[in-house]
């Protein structure tokens, strides 16, 4: 709590950034919920936003980023909020219409099989490192379809 306290104070100095941030906050507290009522396909079609017909924000994006990181925190290797990370990130980089893919993944650590989400641009990971993920096999992808760029 004391990140997203620390984030809303730096978010003041811009009302833009602000309103962002409030919202990502609201998707933040709200996304457990809802990935417990519904299958995880139809959370995505629900929170993926319709095209918009504006340009593409790099500053957007790196905004919503950083902002992502401030109201999670850094991530980590046995994060279990990596699905709920994924998807705030994937709806804020549909909406500044970076185009994002969803990736769920599962790896072994320890003997055990794990499972892992995270969001490309492009096709770079934008929170996790290639080497964190290089221990994920990718089993299933949302988004990306768009071809207009």
């Amino acid at each position: 709590m004391r990140r997203v306290v620390k984030a809303a104070w730096t978010a003041t100095n811009s009302p833009r950034v602000g309103v962002l941030l409030a919202r990502m906050i609201v998707w933040r507290l709200a996304l457990p919920a809802l990935r417990c009522a519904v299958p995880l396909p139809t959370v995505v079609r629900l929170i993926s936003p319709r095209p918009q017909p504006r340009a593409r924000s790099p500053e957007t994006e790196l905004l919503v980023i950083d902002l992502a990181q401030r109201v999670f925190g850094a991530p980590r290797s046995a994060d279990r909020r990596c699905l709920d990370r994924s998807l705030l990130v994937y709806r804020f980089l549909s909406r500044a219409n970076a185009n994002p893919r969803l990736v769920l993944g599962l790896g072994r650590c320890d003997g055990q099989t794990i499972g892992h989400a995270w969001v490309t641009v492009d096709g770079s990971p934008v929170h996790d490192s290639v080497e964190m993920l290089a221990k994920f096999k990718p089993f299933t992808t949302f988004g990306g379809q768009r071809q207009d760029r």
